[in-house]
């Protein structure tokens, strides 16, 4: 950001899935979108006039008509869904993102007045695209924050559905958290927890099964924790990447056996580990290229 530059993110995620709508309603919403004609006639053809019934051992249960939506479990159904919302973000202004049922807006100016008056439009133009499909955002998992460099500033009165928003500290969106002073301890800690408690059960598994197996566990459990979106928050501090450091050599101690006489690259090279810094140098490398 700016030296004076204030930024305000909003965060939302839908509420009703896929198998609450109308047939007729979902896919109505499909012709506006650029599918060819045999597609969109395609689509109603096979979800129209639907059954299911559930098979237990030996035993089936009476059929029932699917008269709402798609199938649960379909593969159809995420692909249905981000097209079904996909034109959300045309009539919207602030930079919009859209992951799967989690939307974002964000706005930065030096003037609290713009931002305040960009966001409450796009808000409420969401809100009638919400109203026009059906579409409802989970209250719960609406939020704001405020970014800025600056302590005592006002904030933009932000409304959606005649509710002013709640401003938070800390926000978790696509397993990142992040915090509204731009640091990195809250997600740090958050990686801390989880990871240690995977710790934990190797711990308790370390005279049960062989090397190879706890060497698994590390590689499908713990390691994902602890290098998951790296890129992002390698700007954290000294301390924060010292701290995850230790439980990864914590983590080879367990799997490998050895005490904490043994060198840390001596640890390493026996377990065939690199770093957590190290192996974020090569993605790190290639992205800046």
């Amino acid at each position: 950001m700016m030296r004076k530059n204030r930024l305000v993110l909003y965060f939302a995620t839908f509420q009703r899935h896929l198998t609450e709508y109308g047939t007729q309603d979902y896919f109505s919403n499909y012709a506006n979108t650029e599918l060819t004609v045999s597609y969109y006639n395609g689509l109603t053809i096979t979800f129209s006039n639907c059954s299911q019934r559930v098979f237990l051992e030996s035993s089936f249960s009476d059929t029932k008509t699917i008269t709402a939506g798609v199938p649960q479990g379909s593969v159809l159904g995420p692909l249905l869904f981000l097209i079904y919302v996909n034109d959300i973000a045309d009539n919207l202004h602030s930079i919009t993102r859209l992951f799967a049922d989690d939307s974002s807006i964000a706005e930065s100016s030096t003037n609290i007045n713009n931002i305040e008056i960009k966001i409450n439009n796009d808000l409420q133009s969401i809100l009638d695209w919400s109203k026009q499909w059906l579409v409802n955002f989970n209250p719960a998992k609406t939020e704001a924050m405020f970014f800025s460099n600056m302590r005592r500033i006002n904030r933009p009165i932000l409304y959606f559905d005649n509710v002013q928003l709640n401003y938070v500290e800390h926000h978790k969106h696509l397993g990142l958290t992040f915090s509204h002073n731009g640091s990195w301890h809250e997600h740090i800690s958050n990686i801390i927890k989880s990871a240690s408690k995977v710790l934990g059960s190797m711990r308790y598994l370390k005279y049960k099964l062989k090397r190879d197996s706890l060497n698994q566990i590390y590689i499908s459990y713990m390691r994902p924790i602890l290098e998951y979106a790296g890129i992002v928050w390698d700007g954290c501090t000294i301390n924060e990447k010292s701290s995850l450091e230790k439980l990864q050599y914590e983590a080879a101690r367990v799997v490998t056996g050895l005490t904490r006489s043994v060198s840390i690259e001596n640890l390493l090279n026996e377990i065939g580990w690199v770093s957590l810094s190290d192996k974020k140098k090569n993605p790190k490398i290639n992205y800046s290229l």
